[in-house]
């Protein structure tokens, strides 16, 4: 339920600020908007030595950290460490923007926790099991 996912965002939708929890991901973009839509991100914002880093977290969230804006056109690959990287996409104005996304760990095995399957796919790896067993 988390290895390959399309996300489409339509005008008003945004995906605010977080870490991933996978080591790395692929992400396609199908369409671009026409408006908003930025990927946005402060690189290395985790470190070994603080790997939580609330300091600029904190900064990040009230916008007193510059982050780093990208606007890639439809076809766009992007590879992106978003573990140790704080992102976001921000709120799309006009147009649709349409992702493919390819996420990998080194552990086999390992899925989504609870709250991001409830995020992402609006159910819970409990309500896939229930559905599958009626």
């Amino acid at each position: 339920m988390n290895k390959v996912h399309l996300n489409y965002f339509s005008p008003g939708d945004e995906l605010g600020w977080h870490f991933d929890n996978s080591e790395f991901f692929v992400n396609l973009l199908l369409q671009a908007p026409i408006a908003g839509g930025e990927f946005e991100f402060v690189p290395r914002s985790r470190t070994g030595k603080d790997p939580n880093n609330y300091a600029l977290v904190q900064q990040v969230l009230e916008g007193a950290k510059s982050v780093t804006r990208v606007e890639p056109p439809s076809g766009s690959l992007l590879i992106f460490r978003g573990k140790y990287s704080i992102h976001r996409v921000s709120q799309v104005i006009d147009g649709e923007r349409i992702t493919a996304i390819l996420t990998y760990e080194k552990q086999p095995g390992v899925i989504m926790n609870e709250y991001t399957r409830k995020k992402f796919f609006g159910r819970a790896l409990d309500d896939v099991e229930r559905q599958n067993r009626s």
